[in-house]
């Protein structure tokens, strides 16, 4: 058991024994290595694909409520910026 490789000739370890011995070794402060999990690293990128996904409705919405004549605008200007780019990497 890693517990036992960590601190030997101890039957029961407590949690927070091996996150400070595992700090030390490290060298990284025992609260910071909370934040740093792979599941913290997963609730961040989870919270990022929320939030865009919450912007990308909205600007969904707002481009929707737009009159006519100004979305058409919008798509030319898009158009034209694409068709520059790829002019741009053709040359």
């Amino acid at each position: 058991m890693v517990a036992e490789v960590i601190l030997p000739g101890r039957p029961t370890t407590l949690k927070a024994d091996i996150r400070e011995k595992i700090a030390n070794f490290y060298n990284i402060n025992p609260d910071t290595m909370a934040k740093n999990t792979p599941l913290s690293q997963d609730d961040k990128v989870a919270k990022t694909v929320e939030q865009r996904r919450k912007d990308a409705a909205a600007h969904k919405e707002a481009y929707n409520a737009m009159p006519e004549a100004e979305r058409r605008h919008l798509n030319s200007e898009k158009y034209a910026n694409r068709k520059a780019e790829v002019s741009y990497k053709h040359r």
